[in-house]
């Protein structure tokens, strides 16, 4: 072999050696890329079985992953290291807009309009740490927190200034009583609630309605645009739900009212309570008010010995 026929040689050795070697480092990429593609569609998995399975009931649980991943959620779907994205259409989540983290507490609480709408499902991390100003009203709401969400906690007013908002960057703070807060608005999430099981909210520079303590649950652990999604989405199906007895009551009457047992009035009440939930602007104090009509007859249904409505 002669000295260009030398270098010819091992100009190939190395062209084709530069070959093999970045077809081994694009395989080994594409390797991991699939393998981090598998893994996020494992923990979405992973979400979905812990919902399905809590919504059965009134239960809780820390997910626990086997790394730490990023977690975006949103009204109807879920992305884990914005990679694999979940669609989750017929759920109702609170949640931050996205979790770091290789824990996440999940609470599945059941909504009732009076009569049952949905569990809700409520997602926090405790990365996330909320400050409940402490008062009567808000001593009652923490005590019916399950204790593992323990990123929550009790302040007293005058212990805000004390809380180190470098430390703590994702913070929120609510209150049941009106106390200015004017002073912590760039450093936490403000959240003001009215007391009571119904009325208005608000959140940042934002005004919501809210009915049940379910929904006061998912705003103390919720983003406002996952709050603002979830409330209409729990309004529109407590509509949906109302329409379904509506329809349950005129088909009582049609089948078995008698001179004891009539549908008419509650039937009424339930068209009536179904359309409210379509408003733009929601009436929540002519909703309580319904709500409790609707209790009340389906009781009185229930005394007389007749086929009560739900």
């Amino acid at each position: 072999m002669n000295k260009a026929q030398a270098q010819v040689h091992w100009i190939f050795v190395i062209v084709a050696g530069s070959i093999i070697l970045l077809f081994f480092i694009g395989f080994g990429f594409e390797y991991m890329k699939l393998q981090n593609s598998k893994l996020n569609s494992v923990v979405a998995m992973q979400f979905d079985n812990t919902i399905n399975g809590l919504k059965i009931g009134e239960q809780y649980k820390i997910l626990e992953i086997s790394e730490k991943v990023n977690v975006n959620f949103k009204c109807d779907s879920l992305n884990v290291n914005n990679d694999f994205n979940h669609r989750w259409d017929e759920n109702i989540i609170f949640s931050p807009d996205k979790i770091y983290s290789d824990k996440f507490m999940i609470w599945a609480k059941k909504v009732e309009m009076p009569f049952g709408i949905d569990n809700v499902v409520l997602i926090s991390s405790r990365d996330y740490k909320i400050f409940v100003i402490e008062s009567e009203y808000s001593r009652k709401i923490l005590e019916s927190i399950p204790r593992q969400f323990d990123n929550v906690q009790l302040i007293q007013f005058n212990e805000l200034n004390n809380i180190d908002f470098k430390i703590n960057k994702n913070t929120k703070i609510v209150s049941f009583e009106d106390y200015n807060l004017d002073n912590f608005k760039d450093e936490a999430d403000i959240v003001y609630i009215n007391k009571g099981d119904f009325g208005r909210l608000k959140f940042n520079n934002e005004n919501f309605d809210f009915y049940g303590k379910a929904m006061i649950y998912g705003v103390i652990f919720s983003s406002n645009n996952n709050f603002a999604c979830a409330s209409q989405k729990l309004f529109k199906k407590a509509s949906v739900i109302s329409n379904i007895y509506y329809n349950k009551a005129l088909y009582l009457q049609d089948c078995c009212s008698k001179i004891i047992c009539n549908y008419n009035n509650i039937a009424n009440d339930l068209k009536l309570f179904s359309e409210l939930f379509k408003q733009q602007n929601l009436d929540m104090n002519n909703i309580n008010l319904l709500s409790q009509s609707i209790i009340s007859k389906n009781n009185d249904l229930f005394n007389r010995d007749c086929r009560v409505v739900f």
